[in-house]
C-alpha cells in the first residue's frame, strides 16, 4: 500500500506540475517537457514506478490513482508541453 502511494504522488505531482526533470535515462525520472521524447520517457517512468510498486501496466496504474488510461495520457501530454 505504501509503495501505491508513492505511485499515486509520483501522478499528482505531474499533473500539479510539481515535478521537474533532467535526463530520462533508466527511466527513474520523468521526460524533460519540451523534449521529442519526453512523452515516451514519462510513460516509460510511470511503467516502471508502477512496476517497483507491483502494479503493472498503464491500466492498472490508472485504476490505483482513480484515473482513466485516457487521463494519464492527457496528463502526460499536458506535463511535456509545458
Amino acid at each position: 500500500m505504501k509503495g501505491r502511494l508513492a505511485l499515486i504522488g509520483a501522478v499528482a505531482a505531474m499533473a500539479l506540475g510539481g515535478t521537474s526533470a533532467a535526463i530520462a535515462a533508466g527511466h527513474d525520472t520523468p521526460g524533460t517537457p519540451g523534449t521529442p521524447n519526453c512523452q515516451g520517457q514519462t510513460i516509460a517512468y510511470l511503467n516502471q514506478a508502477g512496476k517497483s510498486v507491483g502494479v503493472h501496466g498503464l491500466g492498472n496504474i490508472a485504476d490505483v490513482t482513480g484515473m482513466t488510461v485516457q487521463q494519464l495520457h492527457d496528463l502526460v501530454e499536458t506535463f511535456c508541453a509545458a
